[in-house]
């Protein structure tokens, strides 16, 4: 029964979450910004429970002296310098935001670069088993949106070119949120296979 109360309270979220963005209705909506209000505060919680974690993790790692322990002291170091910085110079101070997208930034550009690899990979691996509709399709999508990224886009100023580009934008946006769809209607499933589970497994 314990386990069961949680599991139905994240089932019932998740459907009053998912009908909201369905559904226009105004208790709806004011009952999914609650739900999401509650949501972010428990995920900050989360948050700072998984950073003490990870600060004790790796503190024990130095600790005992474990393997590659050193990495675990450059961890603790960074940190704890980033950590007093902010608490100095606040957030919003231009030398810490300076810092920190110092970090940030590389990290981004290699994670993108590893993606373009990725992309080029699966390119090549569309193109292996023969040429197909679907691989055409892939190829010239890709291909298409990488030389609208490059500004090389003729007629820029032109009203014809820009509601173009404004449409290929847009294209992209309704992937991500099929994504999320998907990612929400998945977690809906699971919840429900989740909590009718035990019951199943009582009746036989």
């Amino acid at each position: 029964m314990r386990s069961l109360v949680p599991r139905a309270i994240a089932t019932v979220t998740g459907i009053i979450l998912l009908a909201s963005v369905l559904i226009t209705n105004h208790l709806l909506g004011i009952v999914s910004q609650v739900l999401l209000g509650w949501i972010i505060t428990l995920a900050g919680v989360a948050g700072l429970l998984g950073i003490l974690n990870l600060l004790a993790v790796h503190a024990d790692r130095v600790r005992t002296e474990k393997p590659d322990w050193v990495n675990s002291v450059v961890l603790l170091v960074a940190f704890a310098g980033v950590f007093i910085a902010g608490f100095i110079l606040k957030p919003g101070h231009h030398f810490y935001t300076s810092m920190v997208s110092a970090v940030i930034v590389p990290v981004e550009t290699s994670l993108l670069a590893l993606l373009s690899i990725s992309l080029a990979v699966a390119i090549i691996r569309a193109i292996r088993p023969g040429i197909q509709f679907v691989t055409i399709l892939f190829i010239g999508s890709a291909m298409l949106f990488l030389w609208a990224a490059t500004g090389f886009v003729p007629f820029q100023n032109e009203n014809q070119t820009q509601m173009l580009l404004s449409f290929f934008n847009t294209i992209p946006l309704g992937g991500a949120r099929g994504i999320l769809l998907g990612v929400g209607l998945g977690s809906l499933t699971a919840g429900i296979r989740t909590i009718i589970r035990p019951g199943a497994q009582a009746g036989e």
